[in-house]
């Protein structure tokens, strides 16, 4: 039989074993959790790299297309400026060449000089005749 000294000793070191075991797994299982800290922290700083060396060629072709609309974008101003400006000056003189004609037609006109009045005035009040101007000077298609 076993003393009861004994019996306690035995109790105490499978307690002690226990507590052992309990550690060893505790510290196993903080191994693990670091180790897989770790592996996440690479693999991030490894993407982090990754997006980087990505990221840098494409921002550079962003600010070239950005900076290609930029002049495109002033051309295309300049232009319409230009459009408007010829367009004004082909249009007053025009004005009043309709007008001079208008008043020679109201006068007194032998035949030939009617003629030519008549022929200067339909060839100026053709419909669409300023739009297909612009719309040429634009290379816009011409619609039938």
């Amino acid at each position: 039989m076993i003393e009861g000294s004994a019996l306690r000793r035995a109790f105490f070191m499978a307690e002690t074993f226990m507590s052992l075991k309990l550690v060893v797994l505790l510290l196993g299982s903080a191994l693990v959790v670091a180790l897989a800290c770790g592996l996440a922290f690479y693999a991030f700083r490894r993407l982090h790299m990754l997006e980087a060396r990505i990221r840098a060629p494409l921002q550079r072709r962003i600010d070239l297309q950005a900076e290609k609309l930029r002049k495109v974008r002033g051309a295309t101003a300049a232009h319409d400026l230009f459009l408007a400006g010829l367009s004004h000056e082909l249009r007053t003189p025009l004005s009043g060449i309709q007008g001079a004609v208008q008043l020679l037609q109201n006068s007194r006109l032998n035949s030939p000089q009617r003629e030519y009045t008549r022929n200067r005035r339909s060839s100026s009040v053709r419909p669409n005749a300023a739009s297909r101007m612009r719309a040429d000077s634009w290379g816009c298609p011409r619609r039938s």
